[in-house]
């Protein structure tokens, strides 16, 4: 629900929001594991950022700009 021009105003282009994500699961659970929280628990915390976003992902999955 963000208009095209709030978007860029934040990101260069539509790789930049995956990038963003990206980063976002870095440093929220992959970064922690062995540190604040185990393998499972690193995981977990990647599976819920992405079941917080189901329409991000459907959209970033469905493009056909990666194939």
């Amino acid at each position: 629900d963000l208009s095209r021009t709030s978007f860029y105003r934040h990101f260069v282009d539509k790789y930049g929001a995956v990038n963003w994500y990206n980063q976002l699961f870095d440093q929220r659970s992959l970064a922690q594991i062995g540190r604040s929280m185990t393998w499972y628990e690193g995981r977990l915390e990647e599976l819920r950022l992405v079941a917080a976003e189901p329409q991000f992902f459907r959209a970033a999955l469905r493009s056909r700009d990666c194939q």
